[in-house]
């Protein structure tokens, strides 16, 4: 699995599975909720590779890297919304079907409140390997 398969792989199932709010995807064109809503911004940060084999020809390239969910809802409302959609977005890359992307479980990374917004962010691991 390459890179932009692995990527496709969670947005394509993220869109598919996640209905709580509207999803920004990277480099697409979004509007977040004009009511104040919540809304989540999905990003792929791929962390390097390394080979995994000896030997070969195929030789095993495994990748890492992390999923990171941003759920921004309005400030002054509390964190139990946001929080309560980091652990739906954690309990759905808990759920992941198996295939040759492994994620891992997922955590909760420090709260930022800005003028108007309020943002908690899911970080989840992965790993998926590439024969070449």
């Amino acid at each position: 699995m390459r890179h932009a398969e692995a990527r496709a792989e969670i947005e394509t199932r993220f869109a598919a599975v996640w209905t709580a709010t509207p999803v920004a995807f990277e480099n697409v064109a979004f509007e977040p909720p004009a009511d104040g809503s919540a809304w989540v911004r999905l990003t792929v940060v791929n962390g390097g590779s390394q080979l995994a084999s000896i030997g070969g020809p195929p030789r095993r390239f495994r990748s890492w890297g992390r999923v990171v969910l941003d759920i921004t809802s309005a400030a002054g409302t509390g964190s139990r919304s946001a929080v309560e959609l980091a652990d739906q977005a954690i309990d759905l890359f808990a759920a992941w079907p198996v295939s040759e992307l492994v994620l891992f479980p997922g955590a909760l990374e420090p709260s930022v409140q800005l003028a108007d917004t309020y943002r908690t962010t899911v970080a989840v691991p992965f790993r998926h390997d590439d024969l070449r």
